[in-house]
Formats: structure tokens, C-alpha cells, sequence
């Protein structure tokens, strides 16, 4: 029996994918594990190539099928490719395939993103370490840009009144001289996290209030306040092709808009009453500062005016909300 579930999430964005399923074959990881790749209803062409490059890969064991046929699922599978006819969003599908995970009997799950590549056996090492250290229940490891090697775009960092601070490059580099194999750490960022399935089913997957960013500080702010110990893995190492998936939202005002409005929905249901209170006050200096270095003061006023709304009449950022507020953010 495999042990470990990969999960991908895949919307038009198969050369990447394809790239990333490469680099996970050629880990040691990859002879007790299933990769799970999720196409969230990507173009009719993309799924199609999809497929027939999975469906080439030869000496391994392949199941390609809809959503509803892995009610049925059974055995060990190499690579399993899901064909959704819906955008289900990152934590939505993220979900789905965890949900199979505990169905199927895996021990871990690794969530990855789809423009990461790898060298060695970086998840093999995270892997060992969760099964030699039973005490530590999630993990991430040293995320490293893809065109900049050596540079730390993400390798955890600490949470504090919903704000995050990221360990810095020297921080990391430090730690390594140091000979630190691993750190502890407050913030996984969703691009990696591995997670005990025993975990997941105690203290629940994804949150799916939102459909696109955000999950990943919601889910390490439940594993802060439930006292599970979170690691990063520092003497790992991937390499993120960073915002590959935002590149294909032109408006970059609505990209930021949703990115806000995720932060107070999040903080909004996290806090108490009082605590959000003065969050949302300090998270409207920070925008504030944001549009007076711009010289648009009067535009961050009619900016924050349309988020504080939002924020009121909005319990969660669904897919209609954000592909809207993604059209709409450059009319604010």
C-alpha cells in the first residue's frame, strides 16, 4: 500500500504541470506514492493533451476519469488524473483530493502547486522526517523562485494578529550554516504543505470560503490555535515559477481587490467581534499607506469604501464573487 497522496491542481496550465509530474517521478518519494492531478475545467484542448501525455507515460499504473468515477476507486495507482466539470477553485480541489486521500487509506498528503519543479528527493526528505518525528503534524520546506536560485521566495514564517512575517533569505541561509535540518514555523504557504492525514481528518481540510488565496493562512492559523507543531523543512529545497497562475488575471487592481477582501472575510470569522474591529482599522492604514505611495489618496478612499462593503454584505469569496471582482476591480 502507497503511503503518500500528491495533490495537483491543474487549470490550463499544462506545460507546467507537466513539469511538475516529471520532477516528482524522479523522486524517491514516487515508488510509495499516488499523484493526484485535479483539471479544474481547463480548455477542452488542455484536458485532451493532458490526458494523452499521461496515458503515454509507460511502466506505470494510470486511471483517468470524472469526479463521480472515484466514488469507485480502488488499488494502487501511480498517477490518477480528475476531470472536473466545474472550476472548483485551489481549496475546493485541493479538498476533493484529500478527501480521497483519508478514503483511501493514505497516511500523508502533500498539496503542490503545478509550477514547482524539484531536484533529489525534497519531498522523500519532508516525508522521512513527519515518519521519524511523530510529534510534528504538518510541514513545508524552502521554496526557492525558479528563476532566481538561492533566493528564498517562501519558507514558512510567523503569524501574528493576521499578519504574517516570512523567514527572510539570510534568515534561511543562516539556519542552514547553522546546520538546522528543519525549523520550526507558524505559516505554510499552499504552494507546498504536507500534512498527516490524521491531522486533516481531526482538524478538518481547506477552508472553502474561498475560492482563490487565503486558505493556505486560514489552515496554518487552525493548526497554530490547535497547538499542532508545524515545521519547515529548510534542508529541502523546490523552485516556484511564482504567480503563474495569477498571470492569467489581466487586472491587477482586481487581483488585489480579492486578495483584501479574503484577508477581512478570513479575519472577520477568525477574530472576535473586538479584535476585528481593530484589525480591520490597522488593515485600513496599511491600504491607506499603500495608495498615498502611489499619490492616489482619493482613489484609496473609494477603494476602501467598496472593500468595507464587501466585507459587510459577504460571508465567503466564492467563485461568482472573485471572477467579478477580478472584471471589476480597475472600474473602482
Amino acid at each position: 500500500m502507497k503511503t503518500t497522496c500528491i495533490s495537483i491542481v491543474n487549470y490550463n496550465g499544462n506545460k507546467d504541470t507537466y513539469s511538475c509530474i516529471s520532477s516528482i517521478m524522479g523522486d524517491e518519494i514516487f515508488k510509495d506514492s499516488t499523484i493526484f492531478i485535479l483539471d479544474n475545467h481547463s480548455d477542452f484542448d488542455q484536458v485532451c493533451r493532458l490526458e494523452k501525455y499521461i496515458q503515454n507515460l509507460s511502466g506505470i499504473r494510470k486511471y483517468v476519469g470524472a469526479c463521480e468515477d472515484m466514488l469507485h476507486l480502488s488499488g494502487d495507482y501511480d498517477i490518477v488524473l480528475i476531470k472536473s466539470n466545474q472550476n472548483l477553485g485551489f481549496a475546493k480541489g485541493n479538498n476533493f483530493i484529500l478527501d480521497l486521500s483519508i478514503a483511501l487509506g493514505y497516511d500523508y498528503s502533500v498539496l503542490i502547486n503545478n509550477d514547482t519543479s524539484y531536484e533529489g528527493s525534497s519531498i522523500r526528505t519532508v516525508i522521512k522526517l513527519l515518519d521519524s518525528h511523530l510529534e510534528i503534524g504538518a510541514a513545508t520546506l524552502g521554496i526557492e523562485y525558479y528563476w532566481n536560485p538561492g533566493h528564498i521566495w517562501n519558507a514558512g514564517g510567523k503569524i501574528f494578529f493576521g499578519y504574517k512575517k516570512y523567514f527572510t533569505t539570510k534568515y534561511i541561509q543562516n539556519k542552514r550554516k547553522q546546520g538546522f535540518d528543519y525549523i520550526d514555523t507558524q505559516f505554510m504557504s499552499g504552494c507546498f504543505i504536507a500534512v498527516r492525514n490524521k491531522i486533516i481528518e481531526k482538524y478538518g481540510t481547506l477552508s472553502e470560503r474561498f475560492f482563490f488565496g487565503e486558505e493556505d493562512y486560514e489552515f496554518s492559523y487552525r493548526m497554530k490555535k490547535n497547538g499542532v507543531k508545524c515545521v519547515s523543512v529548510i534542508g529541502a529545497t523546490i523552485y516556484h515559477k511564482v504567480n503563474q497562475s495569477l498571470k492569467k488575471i489581466e487586472n491587477l487592481q482586481g487581483r488585489i481587490l480579492v486578495y483584501d477582501l479574503n484577508k477581512l472575510i478570513d479575519m472577520k470569522y477568525s477574530m472576535g467581534k473586538v479584535k476585528f474591529v481593530f484589525f480591520r482599522l490597522s488593515y485600513q492604514c496599511v491600504i491607506y499607506l499603500r495608495f498615498l505611495r502611489m499619490g492616489k489618496l482619493l482613489y484609496g478612499y473609494r477603494y476602501i469604501r467598496k472593500l468595507m462593503g464587501l466585507v459587510k454584505n459577504h460571508s465567503c469569496v466564492d467563485a461568482k464573487l472573485t471572477f467579478r471582482l477580478w472584471n471589476e476591480g480597475k472600474e473602482i
